[in-house]
């Protein structure tokens, strides 16, 4: 009778040659219908490999699966919570320091006013900003923010504008005049 080792190498062997075969007899076009056709032929020889091990072989090597599967599932369980507990923690420090009227921690910029920019200058592609201030709370719940930036004019010259925007609680520009 062949050894565990010798039964085991001819169970890749033979999945091997299975796979091979199966590949070559598909075309491209259904590659969807091999990926479960695959999945069957190796559980089928892994059946066939198992029934033919030596009953000790069979109950450690299962002994090992279950064990490598309740490992497996309890490091995931744990990892899940862990991500709902992070996130659970970042979303309500967001939601207590996060103002709808902030400064972009990427490049200081308001998105309300960028947006207000794009849409009224007369040509958007030529925007370029130069500064930014940071967004300030007036004492009535408003904020203000100045921005330098630089843009196309009518005459298709470039200028420099410095104005101050003000916004509403909820982020509307509300009013804005030159710096």
């Amino acid at each position: 009778m062949n050894s565990y080792n010798e039964k085991y190498e001819m169970f890749n062997k033979k999945t091997t040659e299975t796979l091979i075969d199966m590949y070559e007899e598909y075309d491209s076009n259904n590659l969807s219908d091999l990926n479960f056709e695959i999945i069957e032929r190796i559980l089928e020889n892994r059946n066939i490999f198992e029934k033919n091990l030596p009953d000790d072989k069979y109950q450690n090597n299962k002994h090992n699966f279950l064990s490598f599967k309740f490992i497996f599932y309890s490091v995931s369980i744990i990892i899940v919570f862990l991500c709902i507990i992070i996130n659970r923690n970042s979303s309500s420090e967001d939601s207590n320091q996060h103002n709808v009227v902030s400064n972009s921690s990427w490049n200081s910029s308001v998105h309300q006013v960028v947006s207000w920019l794009k849409d009224n200058l007369k040509d958007p592609s030529s925007l370029e900003f130069i500064e930014w201030s940071n967004v300030n709370q007036e004492n009535n719940g408003n904020y203000s923010v100045r921005v330098k930036y630089r843009a196309k004019n009518s005459f298709g010259g470039y200028s420099i504008a410095n104005k101050i925007f003000y916004l509403d609680p909820s982020g509307q520009i509300i009013d804005y005049h030159d710096y």
